[in-house]
């Protein structure tokens, strides 16, 4: 398809950062683009940035952007069409995410952006964005998930994620999590230099994220240098500070929702962690930030929804060993791939045992994420018993070696001017892509004391526009 449409289909008029991983690609897109934007000098003029990333919570729109400003309606309207009239006329029988890919390229290049960051969609090998040639290739982390497509040793996982390592790619950057000797050997059958970021004492995933998108960033910055016209020999250290911070929605997202009366406030946390290798970092940080703001009462209402091919009892066991899970709320989303609430809840009695302590709240037989995230909201406020406080504030020094990544902030604690009483529970809504939007929904229409995100005023598509299969 891309040598039937032409040109204006490449990444061949910008510089290309290409990221594969089991978890983190999503955050560490995130902070190269963010990162790069920022990288323009006073007489260079503005940096734009492409940044293609998938799924979706809310609009389609979301998964192409520059500069944050997501691809308008109109601009769908004049650049999808020659992909879909190319497909008919050649008998293309290209798929949703390859006429994505497509138009995202497309749409780079009508945009005229500088640099543009591709998140890979599954896999690596045969994935579509496998038709960019970046500048740096990214292995952010190997864990087992989607093992009926990928395989089901890590090392096979390793090798179909290492197929970004082709021909032309002149460095990859690998995390720590990441079968070395697999992907060093395929960077030396192509000629890359392999770059791994070591292990050390991060704080916390995300911290990691930032170790590995700071690496990548150095690597590529001979070739974006050149392209934007700057000048200095590393990468602007006023650009890591604000772009290394950067997080996409629903990756532990905070929000204090405001008590009605007589009930406490409402802290509330949501994040995509969808497979158990997520989920186990996602209970440990938890279990951190508690512990940190020395919150010792301070327990755990978890609103979790699955999508297929996920090893569910893994992911539920992962819940439910944590001592600070007092109660487990099921839902299913309303797309496809969305694993049953009939299946998810016999998954949780097997896995909690007869002696857990775990409650497993009454569950809808439809599921439905509205009206269960507004019911555990509920719940937390008025089983209160005492007033915590999650804005504590950590003194990072104490907890990493900051000189790790010297632009990221390692905290946790809510970024108040006072302490803000909150109910006991912690409310963390967890699980697929697919139950955000709804869960969004409900969370904006209710009073907010604080919030990483803005509230409210998302677009959202009519129809459920993500991948079905």
């Amino acid at each position: 398809m891309q040598r039937v449409l032409g040109e204006q289909y490449t990444d061949n008029a910008f510089v290309t950062m290409h990221v594969a991983g089991t978890n983190g690609k999503g955050s560490v897109c995130r902070k190269l683009a963010a990162s790069i934007q920022h990288a323009a000098e006073a007489d260079t003029g503005e940096v734009r940035v492409g940044l293609f990333a998938s799924p979706h919570i809310s609009s389609f729109r979301e998964r192409m952007s520059v500069n944050g400003d997501d691809i308008s309606e109109r601009e769908i309207e004049q650049l999808l069409p020659p992909i879909l009239d190319a497909c008919d006329e050649h008998d293309i029988p290209a798929t949703f995410f390859e006429i994505t890919t497509l138009l995202a390229l497309r749409f780079f290049a009508h945009r005229r952006v500088h640099a543009a960051v591709f998140e890979v969609g599954l896999g690596g090998r045969l994935d579509s964005t496998n038709i960019v040639q970046p500048s740096v290739a990214v292995v952010t982390s190997i864990a087992l998930d989607h093992t009926h497509l990928l395989g089901d040793t890590i090392d096979a996982i390793a090798s179909e994620k290492a197929g970004i390592i082709k021909p032309g790619v002149p460095c990859v950057v690998v995390g720590p999590d990441v079968p070395e000797h697999v992907t060093r050997a395929a960077a030396e059958r192509v000629g890359a230099r392999h770059v791994r970021v070591l292990a050390s004492d991060y704080v916390h995933f995300d911290h990691l994220n930032a170790a590995i998108a700071r690496t990548a960033l150095c690597e590529a910055w001979p070739a974006l240098r050149e392209r934007i016209g700057a000048r200095g020999d590393a990468f602007p250290s006023h650009a890591l500070r604000v772009g290394l911070n950067a997080r996409p929605p629903c990756r532990f997202e905070r929000r204090v929702l405001r008590a009605a009366s007589g009930n406490r406030n409402v802290a509330v946390l949501v994040d995509v962690a969808h497979n158990a290798n997520a989920f186990s970092m996602l209970i440990q940080r938890l279990e951190r930030l508690l512990a940190d703001a020395q919150q010792s009462a301070m327990r755990l209402r978890v609103v979790v929804g699955l999508s297929s091919g996920k090893d569910v009892d893994q992911v539920l066991r992962c819940i439910v060993q944590s001592p600070r899970v007092h109660a487990v709320h099921l839902v299913a989303a309303r797309n496809d791939r969305a694993i049953p609430i009939q299946q998810l809840e016999e998954a949780m009695q097997r896995v909690r045992g007869a002696s857990s302590a775990v409650k497993l709240e009454s569950v809808r037989e439809d599921g439905d994420v509205r009206a269960t995230v507004r019911h555990a909201v509920e719940c937390a406020a008025s089983a209160s018993k005492t007033a915590c406080s999650l804005v504590r504030r950590v003194d990072s020094s104490s907890l990493v070696d900051n000189a790790l990544v010297p632009e990221y902030d390692t905290s946790d604690a809510l970024p108040l001017e006072s302490d803000v009483g909150v109910a006991d529970e912690l409310v963390v809504v967890c699980g697929s892509f697919f139950i955000m939007a709804e869960a969004r929904q409900v969370l904006d229409g209710m009073p907010h004391v604080y919030s990483d995100v803005a509230v409210g005023g998302a677009a959202e598509d009519a129809d459920d526009l993500n991948e079905k299969m």
